[in-house]
């Protein structure tokens, strides 16, 4: 039986944007559904929906075909690759765990650990909430008490409407060990923010930016934890004159939860590969599905990316530089987050 929100309209809408040809959509239903595509033939696209669509409603399959129409949506935008990097490894970070300082690090040890620990509460783990429990979108953070930064791609059917209650999706924050509650936040009535591509865009184009600014029905940055406030992550002014954000082979470190599984730590101490321009740059350190919009730092815990999945053509991944996002935010965001930083 179809959903109360409208499920079946929302597939159709869905699939017609997913997928762009019959063979696009055949290797949908046979790879991601495991299914006979033979069994929903037509001579258009549109006929070949129609039958997919009504079938999974009265076979009770309409949830996984939402699922499937996701999945492939996210391969389609580079998303959600598992690509292990040599030299690069996930370890699951917490209060009781110290890393050494890395090399060339403006911070005294007990400090980079502290505010590593700081971090790791203000991101969450994005998931959509379904009959048969929690699906995991990607990643995501705090950058306002109540703002969070994830990618266009991660919330894409919930911005382009095909999603239609936002109220089933949540943010997860203090997912650090499995089967963990954590603190789990609504988004709020008024909860678009800005987005580059624009809402309703069918993809993301190399030059575009692929994040998303959403903004949540309570404020998890004012939390109390242990005596002092969760806080969120600050976005850097821009660089002075003279620097750089990036610098090839130093040290990059990504805040994530891979998989969907408690958060990790995934680093590698020459992880900058590539600056693209102003939209991309490479690094390489190991992520999974689920990673795409965690936040990537540079040695001093200073923010300096949005992962969005593997890099074509190569054996890194890639992000969006800070820079790029915060320029592209409009007036009013940028003077809310530089006012609470």
């Amino acid at each position: 039986m179809s959903s109360p929100d409208g499920l079946k309209a929302q597939l159709d809408i869905a699939l017609k944007r997913t997928t762009w040809s019959t063979a696009e959509l055949k290797q949908l239903i046979e790879s991601d559904l495991h299914r006979n595509s033979s069994r929903f033939a037509g001579r258009t696209l549109e006929e070949m929906i129609g039958k997919l669509v009504a079938a999974a409603e009265l076979e009770n399959w309409d949830h996984a075909l939402l699922d499937a129409s996701m999945r492939h949506f996210a391969k389609r935008n580079r998303s959600g690759i598992d690509r292990e990097i040599d030299g690069s490894s996930y370890t699951q970070p917490g209060v009781g765990r110290r890393y050494p300082l890395p090399p060339g690090s403006r911070l005294l040890e007990d400090a980079w650990n502290g505010q590593r620990t700081r971090i790791e509460r203000r991101v969450c783990r994005i998931v959509r909430k379904d009959p048969d429990g929690y699906k995991t979108l990607g990643t995501g953070f705090l950058i306002g008490p109540s703002l969070v930064l994830t990618n266009w791609h991660v919330l894409y059917y919930l911005l382009a409407g095909i999603l239609r209650s936002p109220g089933r999706v949540l943010f997860q924050f203090d997912y650090l060990e499995k089967d963990a509650a954590g603190r789990l936040c609504g988004l709020a009535d008024d909860w678009f923010v800005a987005c580059n591509p624009a809402r309703d865009a069918p993809r993301v184009r190399d030059n575009d930016l692929d994040y998303a600014v959403v903004r949540l029905a309570d404020e998890p940055g004012d939390d109390q934890i242990e005596g002092a406030r969760r806080g969120h992550i600050s976005v850097p002014p821009p660089v002075t004159q003279g620097e750089r954000r990036f610098t090839v082979d130093e040290p990059i470190y990504v805040v994530q939860h891979p998989g969907g599984n408690p958060l990790r730590l995934a680093t590698n101490s020459r992880g900058v590969k590539e600056v693209r321009e102003r939209a991309r740059v490479t690094y390489r350190v190991t992520t999974d599905e689920g990673s795409s919009g965690s936040p990537c730092f540079n040695k001093d815990w200073t923010l300096v990316a949005l992962h969005r999945g593997g890099a074509p053509e190569t054996d890194a991944n890639e992000g969006v530089p800070i820079d790029s996002i915060r320029d592209d935010l409009p007036e009013d965001v940028r003077t809310e987050i530089t006012r609470v930083a």
